[in-house]
């Protein structure tokens, strides 16, 4: 049996990376108000788990923060620890496009 716990964190990630990805298309349609919605409903929804979890959401709050969230920053802060976690291709490859990310906003 899965812990009460884990059920409402696995449950927190599908929606908000849904969420995510639902903003990251409103976007690419034009339907920027929409959008621009979903993503600060989503961006408030993965406070608390990266809050209480942090290792265990990184990876796609790293996702989230470098395009829907647009917060190369947080993205970046992110992607390090998560590659601190993991090192392993992937979250290396997070780590180098919020890296790029962060300095082509002047982050760095």
């Amino acid at each position: 049996m899965i812990p009460r716990m884990v059920q409402k964190y696995r449950r927190a990630l599908l929606v908000n990376t849904a969420l995510g990805q639902l903003a990251r298309i409103l976007g690419d349609a034009g339907c920027t108000d929409e959008s621009r919605r979903r993503c600060q409903f989503a961006a408030a929804r993965y406070d608390e788990p990266i809050a209480t979890h942090p290792e265990a959401f990184a990876h796609h709050a790293v996702k989230f923060w470098l395009f829907a969230g647009a917060d190369p920053t947080k993205a970046l802060r992110l992607a390090r620890m998560n590659f601190d976690v993991r090192q392993m291709p992937r979250p290396c490859d997070l780590l180098n496009q919020a890296v790029g990310a962060a300095h082509s906003r002047g982050a760095l």
